[in-house]
């Protein structure tokens, strides 16, 4: 079976590995170098990873400081979070940071204004205890993780006297920072979020850093034919797995439109309106539910589709499919879009969830102090 090859990117001529580094002229380290050529030999247009790169070169230093901030052994981390109800992106990514964390032996917690459901329970199974913003713990906390500004702003005036450190999740005005001293580092999911965060928010460079979303790779892998065969069908499968929210549905909309005209079929998995999409067509299925092990519809389906170089694609690219990324510009729609088959293996063991536990030991030292 083919697999799908469309892209309405702009294509531009390749860039010198100089090209690609936050400081002309300085030596890029051999994880960019080995990104770049292997992405240019795969076919990839070399502009489209730019930023991915100029995270790769911005996050290399933490790797040294890691070892120098092992001495922290035990921490008391508090994440501040909006919902913790729903699989949402930032939902999980505090699921897996905090299971981490937890199981290498620190004391971790979540306070959240929503509260409830399989993620509350599966994160208390891991030993991390889950409270609502109106019943927040009393004890002492060593660092406050904020996700979101609203529990973040109740956590910081609780706790007065914790270090503090952040999580920019997205562009949009619900994933806001708070921009205050108080704040050691912002770490954003993605290249461009970073950029924002920067040029639109005010924050100092020297604030920040990209720590993409960590994946479990003990769930989200390539499956043999004897774990998982392959399965027979005339037409690829697209898997769109989301919460169904108004800013993604462009995404969707165009995602069905294209494959009524390319002939594939698609699944959407996730919450939403009965009214969202309307009549879907024939070749479009949607299951309105949450799904927890949502790897075994990755590794059934010939290729995801999401917004950005979010949770979805990562998970999509682990499991060796190649996947949609929609550029989205809040309230205003599409502004490219483009199938890429999973990038090199350095660029995935960036999104290792115990490569991002170990990026985050180093991020909460520093700001402990």
């Amino acid at each position: 079976m083919a697999l799908l090859r469309h892209s309405d990117a702009g294509l531009t001529p390749r860039h010198k590995v100089s090209d690609l580094i936050d400081e002309p002229g300085r030596p890029p380290p051999p994880v960019v170098a080995h990104v770049v050529s292997t992405v240019q030999l795969r076919g990839i247009p070399t502009c489209s990873v730019r930023r991915v790169c100029q995270a790769v070169t911005h996050r290399v230093p933490l790797l040294t400081a890691w070892s120098q901030s092992s001495s922290v052994l035990h921490v008391r981390i508090l994440h501040a979070v909006t919902h913790y109800d729903l699989l949402t992106g930032s939902g999980l990514y505090v699921y897996e940071l905090a299971r981490v964390m937890a199981g290498r032996g620190h004391e971790v917690s979540v306070l959240a204004e929503n509260v409830g459901g399989e993620l509350t329970a599966r994160t208390r199974d891991c030993g991390v205890e889950v409270f609502h913003v109106t019943a927040a713990p009393n004890r002492h906390i060593d660092v406050i993780h904020v996700h979101q500004s609203d529990p973040g702003m109740a956590c910081l005036k609780r706790w007065p006297n914790a270090a503090a450190v952040a999580t920019v999740h997205s562009p949009w005005p619900g994933d806001a920072p708070i921009v205050s001293d108080r704040i050691q580092m912002y770490a954003c999911v993605r290249p461009e979020i970073r950029t924002k965060v920067i040029r639109v928010d005010g924050v100092p460079r020297g604030r920040t850093s990209v720590v993409f979303n960590g994946i479990d790779r003990t769930r989200f892998k390539p499956r043999s034919n004897g774990t998982s065969p392959a399965p027979t069908r005339d037409r690829p499968l697209v898997l769109f797995a989301a919460t169904m929210s108004p800013m993604r549905r462009p995404a969707v909309v165009d995602l069905l439109r294209r494959s009524e005209v390319e002939g594939f079929d698609i699944l959407l998995v996730g919450l939403g309106e009965p009214d969202y999409l309307g009549h879907l067509p024939p070749n479009a299925r949607w299951e309105r539910r949450e799904v927890w092990d949502i790897e075994n519809h990755v590794s059934w389906c010939d290729q995801v589709a999401g917004t950005f170089v979010g949770r979805t694609t990562i998970e999509g690219w682990m499991c060796g499919k190649p996947a949609w990324v929609y550029d989205i510009v809040p309230f205003r729609g599409i502004r490219s879009v483009a199938v890429y088959p999973p990038p090199p293996p350095a660029l995935l063991d960036l999104c290792d969830i115990e490569y991002m536990a170990d990026v985050f030991h180093t991020i909460y030292a520093a700001a402990i102090g």
